[in-house]
């Protein structure tokens, strides 16, 4: 585990989480990823939420059978349906328009073109290439231990803090910024990452910083 030195908190790993959860890392100066967690259905673990020409669409990533409790760190990508395709392919009607969806577009298919065999894998890819566009300035680390949480470890708990169900509920743990989005007269806020990323570009993670 990292040693403390500042503001700290602990983050499931989701994916292509949502920007309230991407403030936590412009919010805190240390963040530790649990996915040693057990994995829950119905959760941003393996769901994102887009926008598109017919509002907001929700996107998951199908997983083998869990049977009984099992950490995410062990859950395994069912590629019996082809729903890689079909979530590029969704983003590309979603955002195929969008100013920076061109500019970025490579590393993310390249991602979608493996067979990642874990869940985990899967979105640590991804949120590493997310880190690096916004310039995350956080220390990042993962545990594959699951993490007891006490007082004492000076961590703040953000486990379970984010979650689909609470989709458009504005009294939120952080503020997530408005911008101009391709669909839609009204904005759409705390949407998946890419998003932000493809209308905003390189001042993804400026915005994300001036709205906490």
């Amino acid at each position: 585990m990292m040693k403390v030195s500042g503001k700290a908190a602990i983050l499931d790993l989701y994916y292509l989480p949502c920007l309230e959860y991407w403030a936590a890392f412009f919010a805190f100066e240390q963040v530790l990823i649990d996915v040693g967690a057990y994995f829950e259905k119905q959760t941003y673990r393996n769901r994102c939420l887009i926008l598109t020409a017919q509002g907001v669409m929700s996107l998951s990533v199908p997983v083998c059978k869990i049977t009984g409790k099992q950490a995410l760190k062990e859950v395994r990508i069912d590629y019996r349906q082809r729903w890689s395709r079909h979530h590029w392919r969704s983003f590309q009607a979603a955002y195929g328009k969008a100013p920076f969806f061109e500019y970025y577009q490579d590393d993310f298919r390249a991602v979608f073109e493996q067979e990642v065999e874990l869940l985990w894998q899967l979105n640590w890819k991804l949120l590493t290439i997310c880190r690096d566009i916004l310039q995350v300035p956080a220390q990042v680390e993962v545990s594959e231990k699951y993490l007891e949480f006490s007082s004492e470890n000076h961590f703040e708990d953000l486990r379970g803090a984010f979650s689909p169900q609470d989709f458009g509920d504005k009294s939120r743990r952080f503020g997530t910024p408005e911008y101009i989005q391709v669909f839609g007269k009204r904005f759409v806020g705390n949407l998946c990452i890419l998003d932000l990323i493809f209308c905003e570009g390189p001042n993804a993670g400026n915005l994300i910083r001036q709205s906490l």
